[in-house]
């Protein structure tokens, strides 16, 4: 800058902020004129940073309403993250999650969606399965998203994905970047399927709980941790329903095949089962988990039917099948109306609590329930509605824990709030779910086993202690066992009339 321009820009300072005005041959000395010329020369700089300031916040596209702007943070791997999770808040992501903004849109657009995730082993029929139901619901009138498989989308764009060559830490790294991809696909999937308004069913080719079946406990506990999500939140709240099919090497060992999909590394059959167990057993615990098992004499046909015929449960179509068996438990003891599992069997188990609101019909029931381990909580709304010819349609959908607040103030104050101790598990291939029903009368436990209305015997874990069926009796749904009124009949009293241990209200 030369000095002739400097002096212009430094008298110009000296008008603006009151600065006595000086020649270049003023009567003051020389020192008193550079000092001068330093006051106006630091102030004409702090203008313009100022000014350069407000043109880039001038000039920077806004965030959305409620959204803050987050730095990429590098957690112990050395990846940038700054994403958003679905479903879940961590220090990593921005604070309105997709989720909300799903549920912005939704209200906007007027439109219902179900996020369905379709999981299984190896070779299961999942791919036949996804072309299949969604041209059935297409045909329904639902929009139908399919969110691709990350792990073979990885695969076929060149990164290799054989676990048995990493060590732990490259495990952790490996699956920690499919779960990425698989969110923003999931996410982003779901946000498109919410523009389009009316109803539509996303499904998710394998879901995000799939890579704990490839991690030990304590590498998926690290994953977890260094994303500050919780297994809770990825199993419970992301999704809708879980179908789990069951990979043809267990139960059609002759139709198993690795050539339908290259992206599988599961190279026996005795492995392809290995996968699919601890598949099922990282997903259980879901709300809604179908397990579609190859137990059907009518082969696969009949599997495809089964999947369909849980999808459209889920949705609430008038054509769904739900069929439970239900039995009343014998308590073990005067004191145990829990029953005592075996020590080396692996169950989830979670906390309940089912609450009835009023409602202006005898044909509707509203239930809204809070699930959750370990201080982690989802929330649903449960809405059945009973047709004139009989038929029970049931539509359920998530809730933030505002929502659940806000409706539980409507609840029927004839009914109490049912607190249920809940325990999943798998036996011999079958899911089971045993209900302590700490509030009522002195306790006691249902076992509750869905099934297919065409198989005859069910079998029964040997290690729990049956009274009595129970399944189409009206008096042990959860409806009126809420009554406060509510007492069993005479024949039942033995198996609901003695006290719990304190262990088992603990």
């Amino acid at each position: 800058v030369s000095t002739q321009s400097t002096w212009e820009a430094v008298v110009s300072t000296q008008s603006t902020w009151g600065i006595p005005s000086i020649g270049m041959n003023g009567s003051r000395s020389l020192e008193a004129e550079w000092r001068t010329l330093a006051i106006g020369s630091l102030v004409t700089l702090g203008l313009y940073v100022l000014h350069d300031i407000w043109n880039e916040r001038r000039t920077k596209p806004k965030s959305r309403k409620g959204e803050e702007e987050v730095e990429d943070v590098k957690p112990n791997f050395g990846v940038k993250i700054g994403r958003t999770v679905y479903g879940e808040q961590s220090e990593t992501v921005l604070k309105q999650s997709s989720q909300q903004r799903v549920g912005e849109v939704k209200r906007d657009q007027n439109c219902e969606i179900y996020k369905i995730c379709l999981t299984g082993g190896p070779c299961a029929g999942k791919t036949t399965a996804l072309a299949r139901i969604s041209e059935r619901l297409i045909e329904r009138g639902f929009r139908v998203y399919v969110v691709p498989e990350a792990a073979t989308l990885m695969f076929n764009a060149g990164a290799m994905n054989n676990l048995a060559n990493y060590n732990e830490v490259q495990a952790i790294r490996f699956q920690r970047n499919l779960m990425l991809v698989q969110m923003d696909l999931e996410d982003h999937f779901t946000e498109i399927a919410a523009l389009g308004g009316g109803k539509a069913v996303v499904f998710c080719d394998r879901g995000v709980m799939d890579g704990s079946a490839y991690l030990d406990p304590v590498g998926w506990q690290t994953l977890v941790d260094e994303l500050g999500v919780s297994t809770v939140s990825l199993r419970d709240r992301r999704y809708d329903a879980v179908i789990h099919m069951v990979t043809a090497a267990d139960g059609a060992r002759e139709f198993y095949t690795l050539e339908n999909n290259a992206a599988r590394y599961e190279n026996t059959p005795e492995i392809a089962i290995d996968v699919d167990i601890k598949l099922r057993k990282a997903w259980m615990g879901h709300p809604r988990l179908y397990i579609i098992d190859n137990t059907s004499e009518k082969g696969f046909e009949t599997k495809i039917r089964r999947a369909f015929e849980a999808v459209l449960n889920v949705i609430g179509a008038p054509q769904a099948v739900s069929f439970y068996k239900k039995y009343l438990l014998a308590p073990d003891s005067p004191t145990e109306f829990s029953p005592i599992l075996p020590e080396n069997l692996k169950a989830e188990v979670f906390d309940v609590e089912d609450t009835f609101l009023m409602t202006d019909s005898d044909l509707r029931r509203l239930r809204i329930r809070k699930r959750g381990q370990n201080g982690q909580f989802a929330y649903i709304l449960q809405e059945e509605t009973f047709t004139k010819n009989g038929e029970k349609i049931v539509v359920t959908r998530g809730l933030s824990s505002r929502e659940y607040l806000g409706l539980s103030k409507d609840r029927d104050q004839t009914r109490k709030t049912l607190v249920i101790k809940r325990r999943c598990f798998l036996w011999e291939g079958q899911y089971y779910i045993v209900d302590t029903y700490i509030n009522v009368l002195d306790g006691f436990s249902l076992l509750i086993i869905e099934a297919d209305r065409n198989v005859g015997n069910i079998q029964l874990p040997p290690f729990i202690k049956i009274a009595r069926e129970v399944t189409d009796e009206p008096d042990y749904s959860s409806y009126i066992l809420s009554k406060t009124s509510y007492y069993p009949k005479s024949e039942d009293r033995p198996a609901v009339t003695r006290k719990l241990s304190k262990e088992e209200i603990l």
